[in-house]
């Protein structure tokens, strides 16, 4: 059976390897051309939106980690 929440952790991982990219590319960018990194405007943007994701999935394996119940082993284990 295919859930949502699968669907959702391979947002995940499509969202990290799209970040993981751009950043290493806009650290590149500010590297080889530093004086055009900092007169773009949407530079804070687009760390914004790397930063993003990262921030909601914490949030949301911090919310699905509270609302799932462990399953009956661990009670039986002890």
């Amino acid at each position: 059976m295919f859930r949502f929440s699968m669907l959702f952790w391979c947002a995940v991982v499509a969202s990290f390897a799209w970040g993981g990219g751009t950043y290493v590319s806009l650290k590149v960018s500010e590297f080889y051309h530093p004086m055009t990194a900092r007169g773009d405007l949407f530079g804070p943007l687009r760390y914004g939106a790397i930063v993003l994701p990262v921030l909601a999935t914490v949030g949301m394996l911090g919310l699905w980690f509270r609302r799932r119940p462990l399953s009956p082993r661990h009670y039986q284990g002890g």
